[in-house]
């Protein structure tokens, strides 16, 4: 548990003091800032989060590339990570489609020059997906999943990055009314209020769930793997679907199945928590039973 408070406290930590320069950033940039406040604030937490998180791998001896999994043994790092986008496109591939056929998602109608825009967004999510991929499994499979492993063993370092990696997706400051005055404690308002979810938690559990299973699985794949790599690739290959899934389709309302995805992006809900735990069941469970080494 010790790994796990110091990585809640450098969340804490690095939210406070985004917070706190928050507006004094405002006040001498002004309208160079092209980013509302919000969104600023998740920006500003990230980057000052970067010097506590080395801080931290060098406390818990993860401070090398091999201690984070980003030194793959046997197939280079970058087929490594090809082979997992691959899977992670055909995964989530199959879910969306059974979602769609399910009438969960029903296609929208399809604009002029239609395959020039898809492609545009398909290479945008394929660079954005390696990139988001890439900051979250070093955090979450490499920082936490490594101290968490090494302190308490391989099932409890899954299942406590896994919540982690779940809860955190729900931390989302609402953006400021119109015209509100920026003041030296509008940053700590922003980010009390970035909780707001977790007040209805009735109305998070499917998608929490979902990104539960989703942990568990990157997790067990990182442990299975030896190595990030397979992980960054498949955690893409998800983000790349999801992007043009919700640019073709939306979810169907009118339908009886529109409770199988959540209201966090429309796709995953109760119905994906039980596709990933299946695959978990599947192909995962001889990560808990393999011997345990020092990553």
């Amino acid at each position: 548990m010790r790994s796990l408070a110091a990585f809640v406290l450098l969340f804490v930590v690095a939210m406070l003091v985004a917070a706190l320069l928050l507006p004094p950033l405002y006040w001498v940039l002004g309208a160079r800032l092209s980013v509302p406040p919000h969104l600023l604030l998740d920006q500003l937490a990230k980057l000052v989060a970067v010097p506590f998180f080395l801080w931290l791998l060098a406390r818990f001896d993860l401070l090398s590339a091999a201690a984070l999994g980003l030194r793959q043994p046997g197939r280079g790092f970058w087929r490594e990570a090809a082979s997992g986008w691959l899977w992670g496109v055909a995964m989530l591939g199959v879910l969306c489609a059974l979602l769609i056929t399910l009438e969960a998602r029903s296609l929208r109608p399809l604009p002029e020059a239609w395959a020039w825009r898809l492609a545009g967004i398909a290479a945008g999510a394929l660079v954005a997906g390696f990139l988001i991929a890439w900051i979250e499994e070093v955090f979450f499979r490499g920082g936490l999943y490594g101290a968490a492993r090494r302190e308490s063993g391989v099932a409890a370092a899954i299942g406590l990055s896994s919540v982690y990696y779940a809860a955190l997706h729900f931390v989302d400051p609402r953006p400021l009314p119109p015209d509100a005055p920026l003041l030296w404690d509008t940053g700590l308002h922003l980010l009390a209020g970035g909780f707001w979810q977790f007040s209805r938690p009735g109305a998070i559990l499917d998608s929490f769930s979902a990104l539960f299973a989703a942990g568990v699985l990157l997790a067990m794949v990182r442990e299975q793997r030896r190595g990030l790599a397979f992980a960054i690739g498949l955690h893409a290959g998800w983000i790349l679907v999801i992007r043009l899934v919700q640019e073709t389709t939306r979810v169907n309302a009118a339908s009886d199945s529109a409770a199988l995805v959540g209201a966090y992006n429309g796709i995953i809900g109760y119905f994906a928590a039980v596709y990933i735990l299946a695959l978990v069941l599947l192909f995962g469970l001889d990560a808990l039973r393999a011997p345990r080494a020092r990553l």
